[in-house]
């Protein structure tokens, strides 16, 4: 038995943009026997198809399946026991260039489909949104991907084996593939872009002051209307005031005894007759 690591039948390319996903498919050929399952242990990419003659090393998967953190969150996908699936996103090992080859090198074990999941044998991804590490195929076995962040166990030795083969590390290499720097922002694009964001902000600010006078506008012209009705009342109050004044008194007096001059000048007139 092989294994082949290649890039998926279905995908559309093999050259990619830097960033973007890159999915590899490691496979048992062949693909005879279900009985045998394979994992995908550990994986670097690097400039050459030697291993030794690369000068940088860029770490896809490590600690016995355990995905790299990378810019974007890398994905397993079993599609049966002997084909695995991951994307991760694509890369550069040169600075100073627009587009380069890389080469992927792998590490991979067939285990027997009656072993259970171990440290030694899973698929685990970095959950951004819940900050940790998660298994691919069952999330009830994500206790086995704590490791991932100090080391992993690597499997016992002297063990039965199911087949000759069972747990034993085997490279494969493929390559090279084509990948490019995004296409890069002129200065005139930039600052068109720059010049939009800063008119949305006024524009927006300009809306907010306009409603915020509007709604200072209503309000005081709400209370416009009851300044009259103070007034009157007001100078209702000082008429009142003004009746209840000494003058006012003099004026009941006066009345007071006119009416009494009144009264008794009928009696005067009897006492002359």
């Amino acid at each position: 038995m092989r294994v082949v690591l290649r890039v998926p039948k279905d995908a559309q390319s093999t050259s990619y943009v830097e960033g973007s996903f890159m999915t590899l498919e490691a496979s048992i050929q062949p693909a005879l026997n279900w009985t045998r399952k394979l994992y995908v242990d550990e994986c670097v990419g690097t400039q050459s198809q030697q291993l030794n003659h690369s000068q940088r090393l860029y770490t896809l998967i490590f600690n016995y399946g355990c995905l790299s953190i990378g810019s974007i969150p890398g994905h397993w996908f079993r599609k049966d026991n002997g084909t695995v699936q991951f994307s991760v996103g694509a890369f550069m090992l040169q600075d100073d260039v627009d587009e380069s080859e890389i080469f992927v090198t792998c590490w991979v074990s067939i285990w027997s489909w009656r072993r259970r999941y171990g440290h030694s044998r899973k698929s685990c991804f970095y959950n951004a949104t819940s900050h940790s590490w998660q298994f691919a195929n069952n999330e009830g076995d994500s206790s086995l991907c704590d490791c991932c962040d100090f080391g992993c166990p690597p499997p016992k030795k002297g063990q039965h084996k199911e087949f000759p083969q069972e747990g034993e590390s085997q490279m494969v290499v493929m390559g090279p593939l084509k990948v490019r720097k995004p296409p890069a922002v002129s200065w005139f694009r930039a600052s068109c872009r720059t010049l939009k964001e800063l008119l949305l902000v006024a524009l927006a600010f300009t809306c907010v002051a306009l409603l915020f006078l509007l709604i200072l506008r209503t309000l005081l012209w709400a209370q416009l209307p009851c300044l009259p009705v103070r007034r009157q009342s007001r100078l209702r109050r000082s008429s009142l005031t003004s009746l209840e004044s000494p003058e006012m008194d003099l004026i009941v007096r006066d009345r007071c005894s006119s009416g009494e001059e009144n009264e008794a000048s009928p009696s005067t007139v009897e006492e002359s007759l």
